[in-house]
């Protein structure tokens, strides 16, 4: 074992020892919570090892222990987010296409209103993505998920007959995370107030149920004919 080694082994013995003083998932939930304020605050040049430890009332070597890295941090932070998404999109399963789709941009309001931080801590994960390869691997994750979700939606519609048949579920998903992506950079520096992103979100929902939706009944329409 090389030395380095060691020192790593040696860490996380001590850490072992020292997490006792709080449940594993508590703690875990409380590094996060502090990693995300962090970041959302001072951004990630002010996501310092010492700087969450501290906050969390730990030693650096229990913060070892749960994230050996800083971008093990970033990226339980990262699923975290994931997680949060997921549970939102749980929330639609029961609901057709139509109804998803519509409560995927409902949520995105509500977000820009009540939770302004989120797009702040992924627009700097997004920004740091382009000049940090780790990061963009990580970030990437985010990413493919959320087009992923859009997808899947647009995929479920065209099989209920309720979007265009020749709906092309890539692109169209691509371009509404463009569009969310630009409401997200304007929530993060503040340039609209919450009410003004919320009513861009409500037209670009509009927007594209007159694109997707009403040209399948459109279609529907034609057929019939």
């Amino acid at each position: 074992m090389s030395r380095a080694e060691v020192r790593k082994e040696t860490v996380r013995k001590n850490a072992k020892k020292a997490h006792e003083v709080a449940p594993a998932r508590s703690r875990w939930e409380q590094i996060l919570d502090v990693t995300f304020r962090l970041i959302a605050t001072e951004g990630l040049e002010g996501l310092r090892f010492s700087a969450v430890a501290a906050k969390v009332g730990i030693n650096n070597a229990t913060l070892c222990y749960y994230f050996p890295t800083r971008e093990e941090l970033i990226r339980g932070l990262t699923e975290r987010l994931m997680l949060q998404l997921k549970s939102s999109g749980a929330a639609a399963d029961g609901m057709s296409a139509v109804e998803q789709l519509r409560q995927f941009f409902a949520d995105l309001g509500r977000r820009v209103m009540d939770d302004p931080a989120f797009f702040i801590v992924i627009t700097e994960l997004a920004l740091r993505a382009q000049r940090d390869a780790k990061i963009a691997e990580i970030d990437a994750q985010r990413e493919n998920f959320w087009q992923r979700r859009i997808e899947g939606i647009l995929e479920r519609g065209v099989a209920e007959g309720a979007f265009r048949r020749k709906l092309d579920c890539e692109t169209v998903a691509l371009a509404i995370m463009v569009q969310c992506k630009g409401v997200a950079q304007h929530a993060a520096m503040r340039r609209r107030k919450a009410k003004e992103l919320t009513a861009l979100v409500e037209e670009i929902a509009r927007q594209v149920e007159l694109r997707v939706v009403r040209e399948a009944a459109s279609e529907l329409t034609a057929r019939r004919k």
